[in-house]
């Protein structure tokens, strides 16, 4: 599955409405006109969760199968934006990242505020249950839940201007945290290998400070690890990776299309390309035989 950016939010940043393809580039369909962002297919593959801009201008979670039906919008307790969202190992809660009061008052579009930050919250897929995960004084956004459901993977930003400054995990039961890179190369999209072994995500900058996407791997338990560069350098540029359910292929963002590679970087393919349209907002479900 992945996202058709349709447009971009001064405040929000980018709009997708979402369309599925199958992992050898065939059978493309619209799945959900609206727009939405990160889609997150639940671990069985039977429901999809996402967020989804409202007309008051928040953002909500929602949820519907795969196919688009059943949408159902899962109102947080607060108005502002609940967004980069992930399942529980079982299902039955979501992670998420809160902003309650982003924007400035009677600014439209939205202007960030100063201190506009994102924390981690949780709640259970009814909606109830809504409260914090997490340190309430730092900025932390798109978590994702290990396969064990003990650990959360997430970037926690530097300020509020939308840096990513370390990609941290933190321990679900205890709440200790270590962080698993360095912030030199701004990387951002942390995901889980299926295995609970790896993590991966993309960069922003080179080593010398110049823009640059790249998909890295380092291992989840080892911070002093040398990443491993999967796909990417100045001039072609990786980003959002996400990993199929069996952990064999890694589909990611390649200059503004859809691409999939072995989980060790090889066999580049191209899956769909769009003139002039850039394609975003990766999310990898579970092939069930029988529809």
């Amino acid at each position: 599955m992945f996202g058709r950016i349709t447009g971009v939010d001064p405040g929000l940043g980018q709009l997708v409405s979402l369309y599925g393809i199958d992992p050898d580039g065939s059978d493309l369909v619209q799945i959900l006109d609206c727009e939405t962002e990160r889609p997150r297919f639940s671990r069985d593959g039977r429901q999809l969760a996402f967020s989804i801009v409202m007309t008051n201008g928040s953002w909500q979670i929602a949820t519907s199968t795969p196919d688009g039906s059943g949408l159902r919008v899962i109102p947080t307790s607060a108005p502002g934006w609940a967004d980069t969202l992930d399942w529980s190992a079982d299902g039955s809660w979501f992670v998420y990242s809160f902003a309650p009061d982003p924007c400035v008052p009677g600014r439209d579009p939205c202007v960030l505020r100063d201190d506009y930050t994102e924390h981690l919250w949780r709640m259970n897929v009814d909606g109830s249950d809504q409260r914090p995960l997490g340190n309430p004084d730092t900025f932390d956004w798109e978590p994702r839940i290990s396969p064990d459901g003990r650990e959360v993977v997430f970037d926690r930003w530097s300020n509020g201007d939308g840096d990513a400054k370390v990609v941290m995990i933190r321990d679900l039961v205890t709440g200790a945290e270590r962080a698993v890179t360095s912030g030199s190369s701004k990387p951002e999209h942390p995901e889980w290998s299926p295995d609970g072994r790896w993590i991966i995500y993309n960069t922003q900058l080179a080593a010398d400070g110049a823009p640059m996407e790249r998909v890295e791997r380092v291992p989840a338990d080892d911070p002093t690890a040398k990443p491993t560069v999967l796909f990417g350098d100045k001039t072609h540029h990786g980003y959002k990776p996400t990993y199929s359910p069996d952990g064999s292929r890694i589909a990611f963002g390649c200059d503004r299309r859809l691409c999939s590679m072995n989980a060790d970087g090889s066999h580049v393919v191209v899956l769909y390309e769009e003139p002039g349209v850039e394609i975003n907002h990766f999310a990898w479900g579970v092939v069930r035989s029988g529809g």
